[in-house]
C-alpha cells in the first residue's frame, strides 16, 4: 500500500517565542498515514540518545565540568542550526543514518513516508526523532575531529550544541571544525538527489564563544 502522508498534512503558523514558526500537523488523526507515522517515530526511538532529553540533567552535568576545572583553562561554544528541522532530507537521514540500523521489514514504510515528504517537517509525530538521530550523527563527528583538542563534552538539545573544551581552543579554528563536520554528517555525497540544507547560525546570541580569558556578558544555555 502506498500511503499518501503529504496529502494528510496541514500547514499553520505559529509563535513560539519571538518567532513565528511554520509547522504541521495531520488533518486526520484517524487516518492510516497517521498511525502509520506513529509506528515511525517509535521504531526510531532506540536510535535517539535519551540523556539529551533530560536538559536538567546535561545542565548539572555541565556545572560539575565547569566547577571541576574552575582553576584551569577551557573554552566553550554554543551553536545552533538555521530552520534545522526543514533544512534535513529525509531520504539522506534514512539511507545514511537510519537504514542499516532498522529491521527491512519497515523497510517501505519508510521508503515510502520519505519519498512522500521529502523534508522532515516540524510537527509530524517523527520529526523529533529524525532530528535527533541526525544531531546524534553530529554530535559524534565532532568529538572524532576535535579529539586532539581537548574536547570533552558535547551537550545537545533539538539543533542547539554546547561544546566544552579542556584547554584553550582557537575560536577560527573551531568554527571551520564545525563547518567540516557538517560537511560530513550532512553531504556525504554530493551528487545526493535530496540534499540537506543545514547551515549554523554564525554570529549574535546563537553563536557564542567563551574561554578562561573571554568570558560573554551572558550565556543563554541549551534552548
Amino acid at each position: 500500500m502506498n500511503l499518501d502522508f503529504i496529502g494528510q498534512i496541514a500547514f499553520f503558523r505559529k509563535k513560539i517565542g519571538n518567532k513565528v514558526r511554520k509547522l504541521c500537523k495531520f488533518k486526520n488523526k484517524s487516518s492510516i498515514e497517521y498511525n502509520a507515522s506513529l509506528s515511525i517515530k517509535q521504531i526510531l526511538e532506540p536510535l535517539v540518545e535519551k540523556e539529551m532529553r533530560d536538559i536538567n540533567g546535561m545542565t548539572e552535568k555541565f556545572m560539575r565540568r565547569l566547577m571541576a576545572n574552575r582553576m584551569g583553562l577551557f573554552t566553550i561554544v554554543k551553536f545552533d542550526f538555521k530552520n534545522y528541522f526543514t533544512s534535513i532530507s529525509l531520504r539522506y537521514a534514512y539511507e545514511f543514518f537510519i537504514k542499516d540500523k532498522i529491521s527491512e521489514k519497515y523497510h517501505p514504510l519508510f521508503e515510502n513516508y520519505v519519498e512522500s515528504v521529502k523534508y522532515n517537517l516540524q510537527g509530524l509525530p517523527p520529526s523529533a526523532n529524525f532530528a535527533a538521530v541526525m544531531s546524534k550523527a553530529m554530535k559524534e563527528e565532532l568529538f572524532n575531529f576535535f579529539k586532539i583538542d581537548g574536547l570533552t563534552d558535547c551537550f545537545y538539545y533539538v539543533d542547539d550544541f554546547v561544546l566544552l573544551f579542556k584547554k584553550r581552543v582557537n575560536p577560527i579554528y573551531i568554527k571551520f571544525g564545525i563547518e567540516e563536520c557538517i560537511k560530513t554528517v550532512f553531504n556525504k555525497r554530493n551528487n545526493f538527489k535530496y540534499q540537506n540544507k543545514v547551515k549554523i547560525h554564525t554570529s549574535g546570541e546563537k553563536y557564542v564563544y567563551m574561554s578562561d580569558e573571554k568570558l560573554p556578558g551572558s550565556f543563554t544555555w541549551l534552548g
